[in-house]
């Protein structure tokens, strides 16, 4: 199953025989099979044009199935919830939800799975948008320019937070004032 938080969880669902699961795990790409209830796919470009089957862009999900918005973030719903130019040619709903997820169609109608088209990444089963630490650490007052990154070390993954500064603020200072905007997780373990 594949699915979203802002799509009700399961968008789509491929049922995988158990002789066949070892064919999976060597792949680069991930199959996520076909929409499931009344969720619309679609596989636009970056010009937002349909893409044709077997021709890879990002997964667009449609239907009543997806949420109003973020709450209170009013930047982040425009850019993520987009009004549905489909709705006349039967896809359903008032928006589409831009996954940020690079996918494309098989002739089956199963669509396989590439990774992400940003610099969103899954730390301990949070989903973290590294360029949203980027914007709030460049504009702490200190800060002149910031650069965030997901690191591996001894099997766990860390945020790492590079920075140019006026003045050499402290890193608790830095951690205390991220944690006037970010939730804990999105704090860097490390400052450089």
């Amino acid at each position: 199953m594949y699915g979203l938080t802002e799509t009700a969880i399961i968008s789509t669902a491929l049922e995988i025989p158990r002789a066949k699961l070892g064919e999976y795990d060597a792949l680069s790409a991930v199959p996520i099979g076909q929409a499931v209830g009344s969720t619309g796919l679609l596989v636009l470009d970056k010009n937002r044009i349909l893409c044709p089957t077997g021709v890879s862009g990002e997964l667009f999900i449609a239907g009543h199935c997806i949420s109003n918005g973020y709450l209170n973030d009013v930047e982040k719903t425009r850019d993520s919830f987009i009004p549905n130019p489909f709705r006349g040619e039967g896809i359903g709903g008032e928006h589409l939800y831009k996954t940020g997820d690079l996918v494309r169609r098989l002739e089956n109608g199963d669509f396989m799975f590439y990774g992400r088209l940003d610099n969103q990444v899954k730390i301990r089963g949070y989903r973290i948008e590294l360029g949203e630490i980027e914007k709030r650490l460049a504009k702490h007052k200190d800060i002149v320019e910031a650069f965030v990154l997901c690191r591996t070390k001894g099997g766990n993954q860390y945020i790492y937070a590079y920075f140019v500064s006026g003045a050499k603020p402290g890193i608790q200072a830095l951690r205390d004032y991220l944690a006037d905007f970010l939730p804990g997780y999105m704090i860097p373990a490390v400052f450089i």
